[in-house]
């Protein structure tokens, strides 16, 4: 929730917000941190306050290069005695330390005409037309008839251009402090303007999320490269992709399992990226770094392509036998069911069986108030429940077991979700809390008030479980009054198994009336069903709780 009134931040906040990030790091990684990074505590500590601050507004800016003389901060002293500081304690990097691999980089920061300018300088030929092209062009013509020393002659004459010096060092200090490469110190600011709500952690509550330097360096070594791959495929060709990432790909098993989820991330989007490209084989030879979804049913789809059927239903018995997820459950047996007996898909199965709902043309685009509507002109009530009234319910009921320190899954003040909510640990660590809390259920009384109670006092803030809809609450107490409680705990104990995989695909409305109740998936004529929603049909329908899929027919 924001703040009623504007929050104004102290001028150097930037400063007090790293400090506080470097006095956490070192508190909670001081056994894994190398010399290095002591090292650069220690210096940061020793430098005047001006460059301090100096050195992190470059830190926090998204480029590496910089036009020293376009730096302006009302609270920095920013003088020669301040640069030189930086340069002699090697904060930040002059351009005569650059290398050509850069060239391109820098020669971003300069505007059109300004790199036309240098081009009229440096070159005898110029292009006819060549002050009215583009910026892309005429730095490209640069690149190529300048070279990279004579460039940065002509700009040094006028121009002080710098990099921050040990990127990477804080980079990684970064890294260790959230656990990941994508957030950053936008937080503190987001934070502090009253624009996000954390949970209220004590500092007793945190523990190390890295525990060896193997496990941050692991994963750190993932993060990057899975950047990496990211500027790669909008440059190289697909063999040239393959080749690189093959020379660096390591075994799975040799990596930290801090490091598999992003690992299994990235070679999914590398074979997928391969497979568009048509180059199968060097897909599928990716796919095998990983058994992780969707990896087994790429291989499937690979070999159905080329042909080799036997290899594909192999595959797709190996994935019967142990599927990690609806997806990959219904995609191996329809594939075998098709292939051999052409039976038709799963989903498409059971919503040829489904009843029909007939609704007017005008809801085309908002199919399911239209049924809504239509289920209301009968006299019924309901509301849109899809995901969010499910998981609602959840991250409520359980909000003290998802955040409590006792499973060492809470690293920061900025999580959103315990780190291990994603991964089987979450259950197990857990087991034992989650089974007793479920037993509340039996009491109506005390479910509403561990419910409502949650709600009141961490309202707003974030919790990955619970998105504060307007209609969370009515929906959970609607639920609470139409289901046995042992369908509730079924339910929530199948979501509490399989986090990642069980809390979506939720039928899309909730009809009810004062005898009866049903969940509805709603299906437009074209709409399919997805294996994730088919699974909770089933599921609902073999726990005894009333659910449907729908068609939609229009009515013109």
């Amino acid at each position: 929730m924001k703040p009623e009134f504007p929050i104004e931040l102290p001028p150097k906040y930037y400063l007090d917000n790293f400090k506080s990030l470097l006095e956490f790091v070192e508190n909670m990684y001081g056994n894994i941190l190398e010399e290095k990074e002591i090292q650069f505590i220690t210096a940061f500590g020793q430098l005047s306050e001006d460059a301090q601050c100096l050195y992190l507004r470059m830190m926090n800016r998204s480029k590496r290069f910089f036009r020293a003389n376009k730096f302006s901060y009302e609270e920095i002293n920013i003088s020669e005695e301040v640069w030189q500081e930086l340069i002699q304690k090697h904060f930040i990097i002059s351009l005569e330390y650059v290398s050509a691999e850069h060239f391109e980089e820098i020669g971003q920061l300069f505007t059109k005409p300004e790199l036309a300018k240098i081009a009229k300088k440096q070159v005898a030929e110029i292009p006819k037309g060549f002050s009215q092209s583009k910026k892309e062009e005429i730095l490209s013509f640069v690149l190529e008839n300048v070279s990279f020393e004579d460039f940065k002659l002509e700009i040094t004459l006028t121009e002080y251009i710098i990099a921050q010096g040990f990127a990477e060092i804080t980079q990684f200090l970064l890294f260790l402090y959230f656990g990941n490469l994508h957030r950053n110190m936008t937080e503190f600011v987001i934070r502090d303007l009253g624009n996000s709500k954390y949970e209220d952690f004590e500092e007793t509550d945190f523990t190390p999320y890295f525990n060896t330097r193997k496990d941050a360096d692991d994963k750190f070594a993932v993060a990057q490269t899975y950047r990496q791959f990211k500027l790669l495929r909008e440059v190289l060709s697909p063999q040239q992709l393959f080749e690189a990432f093959k020379e660096w790909l390591p075994e799975r098993e040799t990596l930290s399992h801090l490091a598999f989820g992003l690992y299994d991330k990235l070679i999914s989007r590398l074979g997928d990226f391969l497979e568009k490209a048509e180059e199968l084989d060097e897909a599928f030879e990716v796919y095998e770094y990983t058994q992780s979804s969707p990896a087994r049913e790429r291989q499937v789809r690979i070999r159905q392509k080329q042909k080799r059927t036997e290899e594909a239903i192999s595959l797709c018995q190996l994935i019967e036998q142990n599927p990690q997820n609806a997806h990959e459950k219904y995609f191996a047996i329809d594939f075998v069911n098709r292939v051999k007996h052409k039976k038709v898909k799963s989903t498409t199965a059971y919503l040829k069986t489904a009843p029909v709902c007939q609704i007017g043309a005008t809801y085309t685009h908002q199919v399911e108030h239209g049924v809504l509507q239509h289920y209301i002109k009968q006299g019924k009530n309901g509301f849109r429940s899809e995901n969010g009234i499910w998981r609602g319910f959840f991250g409520l009921f359980f909000w003290d077991l998802l955040f409590e320190s006792e499973t060492k899954s809470i690293h920061n003040p900025f999580q959103r979700v315990p780190s291990d909510l994603y991964q089987p640990e979450f259950y197990l660590k857990r087991e034992a809390k989650i089974l007793e809390r479920l037993e509340i259920l039996n009491d109506e009384e005390k479910t509403r008030e561990l419910i409502w109670d949650n709600f009141d006092k961490k309202y707003g803030i974030f919790n990955t479980m619970v998105g504060w809809q307007a209609n969370l609450l009515e929906g959970i107490h609607i639920y609470i009054q139409k289901l046995e409680v042992e369908q509730l705990q079924k339910t929530l104990l199948k979501m509490a198994k399989n986090v990642r995989e069980h809390t979506k695909g939720f039928p899309d409305l909730f009809i009810y009336d004062d005898d009866s109740y049903q969940f509805v998936e709603v299906k437009s004529p074209k709409d399919t069903l997805s294996a994730q929603q088919l699974d909770w049909l089933h599921f609902f329908s073999e726990i005894g709780i009333e659910a449907t899929a729908l068609k939609v027919e229009w009515i013109h």
